[in-house]
């Protein structure tokens, strides 16, 4: 039921993770917290309790790794590099992030619904507004 997918993310300079939990239903793009990484969620029970949603085929769950999340928590670089960051990190999700959840739809332009806690729901937010 859960698979993960890494790459090479230019925009971010970095590796990215991305898990997904399910086989159909909509999908759910959840934002971890700032140090989280995509399969935080599991570790939190948010799959167990989402599990009768799952089963039925109600949602099909994804994550990511909290890229500029991690380097605010540390302090990482500069306050101009970590907005850089953070700017880039919204652009991998919205370029190779919801192509890669479109790609796993088989191709379906789905709207994807985005959503998280603590700095996960500002990501959320963030990305529908951009």
């Amino acid at each position: 039921m859960k698979t993960t997918s890494r790459w090479y993310s230019d925009r971010v300079k970095t590796e990215i993770t991305v898990a997904r939990w399910g086989t159909f239903g909509r999908p759910v793009l959840v934002f971890p917290s700032a140090g989280g990484d995509a399969e935080e969620i599991e570790r939190f029970g948010l799959i167990d309790a989402c599990g009768p949603l799952l089963a039925e085929g109600r949602v099909k769950l994804y994550s990511v790794d909290s890229v500029a999340g991690r380097a605010m928590i540390t302090k990482d670089g500069s306050a101009d590099y970590r907005m850089w960051l953070l700017n880039q990190f919204h652009e991998c999700i919205r370029w190779e992030v919801l192509p890669a959840v479109h790609a796993d739809l088989g191709g379906q332009a789905m709207d994807v619904i985005a959503t998280g806690a603590s700095i996960g729901a500002f990501n959320a937010v963030a990305v529908l507004c951009r």
